[in-house]
């Protein structure tokens, strides 16, 4: 019997969790029908996300979003935000790094879409703290893969703290990605996650190139800490969904702005 890839119930997970978006209350045959599974698929896929606290069971047989304010958003929701954006902006990304790169990746979700695809690179020595990449990229003997030791955090999927910064800092990087909450043109990028903050500050102190992912539902914003300022910035990958005065505003700011389509 075929085993069901780790990319498979990434993607399961994710149209079950925008489908739940849609709809306050759901059932377990409503998502076998949408998904195309079985209700024993179904069941398992809910307890994990049940476990990991993004859905709640409401009553007998009905399932939600977890929409507590106070619940720290889990890495499967902010995957399926504007994910197709993040695979084209991925796409666009892959053509910058050349065969030999050392690159450094951190944790985001974002960055998270270029590091499955590396696999179409050839000797490049791969960085990260981000703990999905490797079980993409492990297979791969033309790649040298380095995943930055330091303490688990389950609510980004990495690893963070003063271990991990030690670690990231052992490289120089020719190029590192890079993603965040919000792009402002004034301060640069900004998280509203303080503990992945150290971690991608500890990339950029250690590269000769930086190039920014994020979609542009996230530029012209700020959210918590600064911790990249735009002088700083050597290339934007976003979507089409740039507007024109931001375009402008890239070029004003000298940042090669390249845009995925």
């Amino acid at each position: 019997m075929a085993r069901t890839s780790l990319s498979e119930i990434e993607q399961r997970n994710n149209r079950t969790l925008e489908y739940m978006h849609n709809h306050s209350s759901v059932t377990v045959e409503e998502l076998a029908q949408y998904l195309q599974v079985s209700t024993v698929t179904v069941r398992r896929d809910l307890n994990y996300l049940l476990n990991e606290k993004m859905v709640l069971r409401t009553s007998a047989g009905h399932y939600a979003l977890n929409e507590d304010p106070s619940f720290d958003v889990a890495l499967f929701q902010r995957y399926s935000a504007h994910h197709l954006e993040k695979t084209a902006i991925a796409r666009a990304a892959l053509d910058l790094i050349p065969s030999g790169s050392v690159i450094g990746l951190d944790s985001s979700t974002t960055v998270l879409e270029l590091g499955k695809l590396l696999s179409q690179k050839e000797h490049l020595t791969v960085v990260t703290n981000n703990l999905f990449i490797p079980a993409y990229l492990c297979q791969h003997p033309s790649l040298k893969l380095f995943l930055a030791g330091g303490s688990v955090y389950l609510a980004q999927n990495s690893t963070e703290g003063a271990d991990t910064c030690r670690s990231i800092s052992c490289f120089h990087y020719d190029i590192v990605f890079i993603s965040a909450n919000a792009f402002d043109f004034e301060h640069g990028l900004s998280n509203l996650d303080f503990e992945s903050v150290d971690s991608k500050v500890a990339f950029l102190n250690h590269t000769d190139r930086c190039v920014v992912m994020v979609d542009s539902s996230k530029i012209g914003k700020h959210a918590g800490r600064m911790f990249l300022p735009t002088s700083k910035i050597d290339v934007v990958v976003t979507d089409n969904g740039v507007t024109e005065d931001q375009i402008t505003q890239f070029q004003q700011q000298g940042i090669t702005l390249i845009v995925a389509r």
